[in-house]
C-alpha cells in the first residue's frame, strides 16, 4: 500500500480556499472544488501501468493509473478574487475494480485531486480518497477507506483534514506540517530545476548536496535526498526511449524510521509532443511554460525487485475538448 502512496506523490509532485462550509466533511471539500474552478481548456490525460520487476523481469501487471491536468481559474467565494489555476486528478486502480470484479488480494482504488496556482504551482488544495483492501496469504485481511486534504489558507497556514471511514474519526492536525507548506510553496521551482537540468543550464544534483525533499511516509514527513542525471528513460514512446532528466530519492541521512528509495525520470512536455509528432499535443505545448515536463516512469525500490509506474500513452481529452469548443 505504501508504495503505490510513493508513486501518487511522484507524479503529483512533478504535483494543496473557496467557499465556507458549515460542516468539514469529505464531500464538502469535492464540492468546494467543483464549484470554485473553471476549465478553461480541454485537459491533457497520462496513462500508466504500474508493474513489480525483479531483476527488470516483469512478474505481475499490478495496476493502472491515470493523470489529467486542465487549465482554468480558480475562483475565491469569500474574496471573489480569482487566479489563473490548473487542476490535476490523478486515479490508479487494481485491474479487479477496472472490472467490477469481487475484489481480490490487494485490491485499490484511489483517487487525488489538487488545485495548483499557475505559473507558480503553489499548492491551493490537495484531496486523496483511499479505497483498499489488503488480504496477504496467513495474515488478517486490512480495509483502509478514508479522504484527506491539505488546504493552504489565506493567512499562510495549513488546513489539515482526515476522515476515517472505517473507524469513524476526523484528523485535524499533522506532524511536519511546516515542511509541507514549504515545499507546497516550491512546486514550480523543482520543475523548472528539472527542466533547466534537461537542457544544460544547471548542474545536476550530488550526493554531496543539501539538498531535500519531504513525503509523507505513513502519517509521519520525513526528509529525502536527492540526486540526478541525465540518460534514457525506460520506457519507449512510438518506439522510442525518450531523452529524460533522473532523479533518486532517497530517505536522508539525518532521518529516523523506514523509508523506500525511489527513482523519476521526465522530460520537457514540448520534447514528448514533438516525439509523439501529435498536433493536438503540438498544439497543446505552445501555451504551457516552457518548463512544463512530463513525468515518465517512477520505481519504488522493494526488498525484493521494485515497483514501476510507466507513461502508456499521451492525449488531449477529446470529449473536454469538444466542450470546451461549445
Amino acid at each position: 500500500m505504501r508504495l503505490i502512496k510513493h508513486i501518487s506523490v511522484g507524479l503529483c509532485l512533478l504535483s494543496f480556499c473557496g467557499s465556507i462550509f458549515a460542516e468539514k466533511n469529505a464531500q464538502s471539500y469535492v464540492e468546494k472544488i467543483d464549484s470554485n474552478f473553471i476549465e478553461l481548456s480541454p485537459s491533457v490525460k497520462i496513462e500508466y501501468l504500474i508493474t513489480y520487476k525483479v531483476w527488470f523481469i516483469t512478474l505481475a501487471h499490478v495496476a493502472k493509473a491515470t493523470v489529467e491536468t486542465t487549465e482554468g481559474v480558480w475562483v475565491n467565494s469569500e474574496t471573489s478574487t480569482t487566479n489563473k489555476a490548473t487542476k490535476v486528478e490523478l486515479s490508479y486502480y487494481t485491474y479487479d475494480q477496472e472490472k467490477d470484479e469481487k475484489r481480490s488480494r490487494i485490491s485499490m482504488n484511489d483517487k487525488i485531486l489538487t488545485v495548483l496556482t499557475m505559473p507558480e504551482l503553489d499548492t491551493i488544495i490537495y484531496t486523496k480518497d483511499t479505497d483498499e483492501y489488503m488480504n496477504p496469504l496467513f495474515k488478517t485481511p486490512t480495509i483502509v477507506k478514508n479522504f484527506e486534504v491539505y488546504e493552504m489558507l489565506p493567512d499562510g497556514s495549513l488546513d489539515y483534514f482526515r476522515e476515517d471511514f472505517t473507524s469513524g474519526t476526523i484528523t485535524t492536525n499533522m506532524d511536519g506540517a511546516a515542511e509541507l507548506i514549504e515545499q507546497g510553496k516550491g512546486i514550480s521551482s523543482n520543475i523548472k530545476m528539472i527542466s533547466e537540468m534537461y537542457y544544460g543550464k544547471q548542474e545536476f544534483i550530488t550526493h554531496d548536496s543539501d539538498y531535500r525533499i519531504h513525503f509523507n511516509v505513513d502519517g509521519v514527513v520525513k526528509p529525502f535526498s536527492v540526486t540526478s542525471n541525465k540518460e534514457k528513460a525506460p520506457v519507449k514512446l512510438k518506439g522510442k526511449e525518450p531523452e529524460s532528466i533522473k532523479v533518486r530519492a532517497q530517505l536522508a541521512k539525518e532521518a529516523t524510521g523506514k523509508g523506500g528509495a525511489m527513482n523519476f525520470w521526465a522530460a520537457p512536455f514540448k520534447d514528448i509532443a514533438n516525439l509523439m509528432n501529435d498536433k493536438d499535443l503540438l498544439k497543446a505545448g505552445k501555451n504551457l511554460p516552457e518548463w512544463s515536463v512530463v513525468p515518465l516512469v517512477m520505481d519504488y525500490d522493494l526488498k525484493l525487485g521494485f515497483i514501476r509506474c510507466s507513461i502508456d500513452d499521451i492525449s488531449i481529452d477529446k470529449e473536454e475538448e469538444e466542450k470546451a469548443e461549445k
